[in-house]
C-alpha cells in the first residue's frame, strides 16, 4: 500500500475501497482528449472536527501506485444539510442497486 495523504486508522470510514479514477489523455496530436478509467482500491473518510465541529468533511484518496498520478486526496466540505442530501441520495441509489440487484438473483 502506497504512502497514504489521509490517515488511516480504526476509525476511518472505509479504509479499503475500490476507488475509479478518470484519467485525461491526448488522442493523436490534433489536441482531441479523452477520459480512461483506472481502477485502483483507495481510502474514503468522513468526519468532522473533535471540537466544535463547524463542517463534515468527505475524503478520498486512489492508490497513487495504480493510477500512475501523484499522490492526491480530495476533500469535499458539507454543512450539516448538504451531508445529509448526500446521505439520502447515497440510501436512494444503494435501494436501486440493491432492488436490482435482487431481482436479478431472483431470475
Amino acid at each position: 500500500m502506497p504512502d497514504r495523504l489521509l490517515r488511516v486508522n480504526a476509525y476511518t470510514t472505509m479504509d479499503m475501497a475500490s476507488v475509479t479514477t478518470l484519467k485525461r489523455r491526448a488522442d493523436g496530436t490534433d489536441g482531441d482528449h479523452s477520459a480512461a478509467d483506472v481502477e485502483s482500491f483507495g481510502v474514503v473518510n468522513v468526519t468532522a472536527g473533535r471540537r466544535d465541529p463547524d463542517e463534515i468533511r468527505l475524503e478520498v484518496e486512489a492508490d497513487h501506485t495504480e493510477t500512475g498520478l501523484r499522490a492526491h486526496a480530495e476533500r469535499v466540505h458539507l454543512d450539516p444539510d448538504e451531508a445529509e442530501e448526500l446521505a439520502a441520495e447515497l440510501e436512494r441509489q444503494a435501494g436501486r442497486v440493491r432492488a436490482a440487484t435482487e431481482e436479478t438473483d431472483d431470475e
